[in-house]
């Protein structure tokens, strides 16, 4: 009776090890200020935007203010009567552009033209810390009675990561500064964020986040006349862009998009690097099967698939092998060489692949290299038809075991076992 193997072995830091292989990458970005326009503060990946005299015009309701702007809302921040009415130009903002290529675990400012991977996380923060009014103002309102008001400060920015033609927009409350008995109001500073976006398959190859229309939007008392005030305080051709990385399948494949394989399972990245690499395309479009047991047709295919496909082989010469079938080809390469059968001229197509037999399938394909340390398992004899390929792949690194004295030899492979050993395999470094 063949058992289940335990997991255990797999629970070994390969995640952390690629993850900082990951941030290895990201380090490599330059971290310098966006846009030739735009003066740059000391800052990584931050600009500071120097927007001037803001554009008062248009904005509103109402029929003039003492500033004389037009078309003032005389209902700005809540009820009462205006006496005056000043916007003033931002002189202190920045946006800082950020990256984070760990899960979750940390995101990184980065520059324009910077490298995305997907399953990166993309944020945006806009903060301005001060407008060139008096006492560093950026709205002040000179009011007779009234009620205080709050405003929200409003982003919109282009969400690249779902397409070009998405737009994101995040609200956040702006503090309004009551100086005496209500009768003066001013905001000095504010801060919005937007995102995270998450960079996935469908995101172009270069993302363009444009920052073009960045609003201090006032939320207007109940009363006859309703009004926004909406101005505008970003500089309009503000943008970042991203650019798709090069895959490198071993250190950042392209999610599978199976939706049987979480991010959380171990076997996550080898399935993205199995797909990407033309090991396997899962057992359906959107499914990869990895509990199910792996047949010795599916084991030969595998191991074909990850060579390359080489064709121009003898034919195998077993009599249990249908004409035409998926895998004569990887059959016909791998005989003699990695299989003789299970008997003569018998090779047993459906039977399960145990972990024994996987390991003498991996070292046979690695040419049978000796000698190697003995494994150091108490469930296998030093006799064992298959001792020699459990040194070799405990000796590069394939497993420690099920246990910290145990192989397991008798228990069947899973499909995200087997994709595992073969990522192991194949990605060294990683």
């Amino acid at each position: 009776m063949l058992g289940n193997s335990s997991n255990a072995e797999f629970a070994q830091p390969w995640g952390a090890a690629r993850k900082a292989r990951g941030a290895a990458l990201a380090a490599t970005l330059v971290l310098s200020g966006v846009g030739a326009a735009l003066g740059t503060t000391s800052v990584a990946g931050a600009e500071t935007i120097n927007t001037g005299a803001v554009d008062k015009a248009g904005d509103g309701v109402g029929t003039g203010s003492s500033d004389g702007s037009q078309d003032w809302c005389n209902k700005f921040l809540g009820t009462g009567t205006p006496v005056n009415d000043f916007r003033f130009g931002i002189t202190d903002s920045e946006v800082v552009w950020s990256v984070d290529k760990n899960d979750g675990n940390g995101f990184q400012d980065v520059s324009n033209g910077s490298n995305y991977a997907n399953g990166d996380k993309v944020m945006v923060k806009f903060s301005a810390n001060e407008g060139d009014g008096p006492g560093g103002a950026i709205f002040r309102q000179t009011v007779t009675g009234g009620t205080p008001s709050t405003l929200t400060s409003k982003l919109s920015v282009l969400d690249a990561s779902q397409g070009p033609a998405k737009v994101k927009s995040n609200t956040a409350p702006v503090v309004v500064t009551e100086n005496g008995a209500q009768t003066r109001r001013f905001v000095k500073d504010f801060e919005v964020t937007a995102g995270p976006f998450v960079m996935g398959p469908g995101a172009p190859d270069i993302a363009t986040f444009s920052l073009n229309n960045l609003e201090v939007d006032s939320a207007a008392a109940p009363g006859p006349i309703l009004c926004n005030g909406d101005f505008d305080i970003a500089a309009v051709n503000t943008s970042f862009t991203l650019k798709r990385e090069p895959v490198i399948p071993c250190i950042n494949p392209p999610a599978a998009g199976f939706t049987d394989v979480k991010d959380t399972d171990y076997f996550n990245t080898p399935v993205d690097w199995a797909k990407a690499s033309g090991v396997t395309a899962g057992t359906s479009a959107t499914t990869f099967s990895p509990a199910k047991t792996v047949s010795r047709a599916q084991m030969v295919t595998f191991l074909w698939a990850a060579a390359g496909s080489p064709e121009g082989f003898p034919a195998h010469g077993f009599s249990d092998v249908p004409a035409g079938a998926y895998y004569e080809e990887a059959l016909n390469w791998a005989s003699p060489r990695i299989t003789a059968g299970t008997a003569p001229g018998v090779f047993s197509p459906n039977d399960v692949v145990t972990r024994a037999q996987m390991a003498m399938f991996l070292w046979r394909d690695a040419d049978s290299p000796t000698p190697n340390p003995p494994h150091g398992f108490s469930d296998i004899a030093n006799n064992a038809w298959y001792t020699e390929g459990v040194n070799w792949i405990v000796a590069v690194d394939l497993t420690a075991g099920t246990s910290l004295l145990t192989y397991s030899p008798e228990d069947a492979m899973d499909r995200g076992q087997m994709a595992t050993f073969l990522y192991r395999r194949s990605c060294p470094a990683v």
